[in-house]
């Protein structure tokens, strides 16, 4: 596992914040809200890049684009394997801000991901979380879409990495049931209930609340 450089938070809030500048009432964004945002983001890319940049360039859509893609050069370069997924897995604004609610990032300490060679589209990480202890997480590409394997509220990383192994050799000996399951039952299995019960527990903004 290789712990993941604090700019992950600078990902983050860019989704965040690009988020507010295109959501608002009749497709107006808020102004309150946009101060709010320019200025944690602001703010957080002085503590880890050590730059200060203008607020109003944050308001410019193809600056935060070019600033995201700045980011996600340091967040890849310590790894091999270029082609990872997000490195909050599924907990970050990636997954989430389609309805409505930013992560609290306060709540998360560490973030890792593992350099190891997977299958195409496999990948896995571990999180540090305030609320929920240890948090481990594994990625599948299952018919274009991402299935995830949650592991949380360990004392110890080791010991989430641990069970969520054993629910991936879980995952995979139920290939024949999920098929059949599929054809004839509901498509919702035990690891979509376990990500529901890891996002109801972490600490989620609503978006009107923010």
């Amino acid at each position: 596992m290789i712990k993941v450089n604090e700019a992950w938070r600078l990902a983050e809030l860019i989704g965040v914040h690009n988020y507010i500048l295109t959501h608002g009432y009749g497709g107006e964004p808020y102004p309150g809200k946009v101060k709010k945002s320019g200025e944690i983001l602001k703010s957080q890319i002085k503590k880890i890049l050590k730059k200060d940049i203008n607020i109003e360039y944050l308001n410019d859509q193809e600056y935060l684009k070019s600033l995201f893609q700045d980011i996600q050069k340091i967040l890849k370069k310590p790894f091999s394997n270029q082609d990872q997924a997000p490195f909050l897995g599924p907990i970050g604004n990636l997954y989430n801000l389609h309805k409505n609610l930013f992560l609290d990032l306060e709540d998360i300490e560490e973030v890792y991901l593992s350099d190891e060679k997977l299958k195409s589209g496999e990948s896995y990480g571990s999180i540090k979380s305030k609320t929920c202890g240890w948090i481990a997480w594994y990625m599948i590409n299952k018919d274009k879409k991402a299935v995830f394997i949650v592991a949380f509220n360990h004392h110890k990383q080791e010991t989430s990495i641990k069970e969520m192994l054993e629910k991936i050799n879980k995952f995979n000996q139920e290939k024949v049931k999920r098929a059949i399951k599929s054809i004839f039952v509901s498509r919702r299995n035990w690891y979509d209930d376990d990500l529901e019960k890891l996002n109801d527990q972490l600490p989620y903004i609503n978006f009107l609340k923010y």
